[in-house]
């Protein structure tokens, strides 16, 4: 079983019947059986996304609550390589959300990474490895 870190916009595809990607992402994560690690960062801002929608967000939390996914919450450690990416790419913004998703693969030494904005993603080069393996 691979541990796969999850971005938002596949998380809000696969709750937001409105979105393009709705079908692609429940396929994704109704036929793969990996271990879907959820940033504490990344279910706030998908509350956040889905607060216009109610019965969607209310899915979306009772999921993370029957263990569809597995919280992962920041250490002190991970806010200060956070810290330092975000200082060191200030010409590029990336934004705190996604630079947690990476200061937590390094320390979980995890190499896959379940999004759709490449951007950030293919910047950073983390510590652990040469690059991350982009999903889907």
């Amino acid at each position: 079983m691979r541990r796969i870190l999850i971005d938002t916009g596949p998380i809000v595809a696969y709750f937001n019947k409105a979105d393009n990607r709705y079908q692609e992402f429940r396929n994704w994560f109704d036929t793969n059986d990996d271990e879907w690690l959820l940033p504490d960062t990344i279910f706030s801002e998908v509350c956040s996304l889905l607060r216009d929608l109610p019965h969607t967000e209310a899915e979306f939390i009772g999921a993370v609550a029957d263990g569809a996914f597995k919280r992962v919450t920041l250490t002190d450690s991970d806010v200060h390589r956070i810290y330092e990416l975000v200082r060191k790419y200030q010409d590029r913004p990336l934004g705190g959300n996604d630079v947690s998703i990476i200061a937590i693969a390094e320390r979980l030494r995890i190499s896959e990474i379940l999004t759709i904005d490449l951007k950030d993603f293919t910047i950073v080069k983390p510590k652990h490895r040469e690059y991350f393996n982009l999903l889907p």
